[in-house]
């Protein structure tokens, strides 16, 4: 009478178990924020040591989010800044583009606002708002600039 060795039975019932429920290998998932694959390896190699949660953005509606990034429960790519971010999920965005420096007048002491990518926020600057530059890094008000730019905050 043949006998099977005990491991190597549950090995193959545990591999017979992944292939009847359709376990796919969380690298090849899609998130679906940004639609980018998630490659931040697999569970174990992601939850093997000391992790703290992290303040992380994600890509979600053309814009970005900030999450504490737990990376024993989330699959899906996170980014370590906003600039990061906003560069790969939003790069059509205003936000991303160098706010306008010249052709502004600065001679009615009046400011637009623009978005500081590096720093994540809004700020003013010398010079009026021209509906021409519309489409730019260049916004009429504080308000209407953080709408557009600031993070989605959690």
């Amino acid at each position: 009478m043949f006998r099977m060795p005990f491991p190597f039975l549950v090995c193959l019932i545990g591999k017979m178990a992944v292939v009847s429920l359709g376990v796919a290998d969380s690298t090849n998932q899609v998130s679906e924020f940004c639609q980018d694959p998630y490659s931040g390896g697999s569970y174990k190699e992601r939850c093997a040591g000391p992790y703290e949660r992290e303040k992380r953005y994600i890509g979600y509606k053309n814009k970005c989010k900030q999450i504490f990034w737990d990376p024993c429960q989330e699959n899906f790519r996170t980014y370590r800044t906003l600039a990061e971010c906003l560069g790969y999920c939003a790069k059509e965005s205003v936000c991303v583009k160098t706010p306008l420096e010249h052709g502004l007048n600065t001679q009615e002491n009046k400011y637009h606002y623009y978005f500081d990518i590096q720093e994540g926020t809004c700020y003013s600057r010398l010079g009026t708002f021209q509906r021409s530059q519309k489409g730019e890094n260049h916004f009429r008000n504080k308000t209407l600039c953080e709408e557009a730019c600031s993070p989605v905050k959690i």
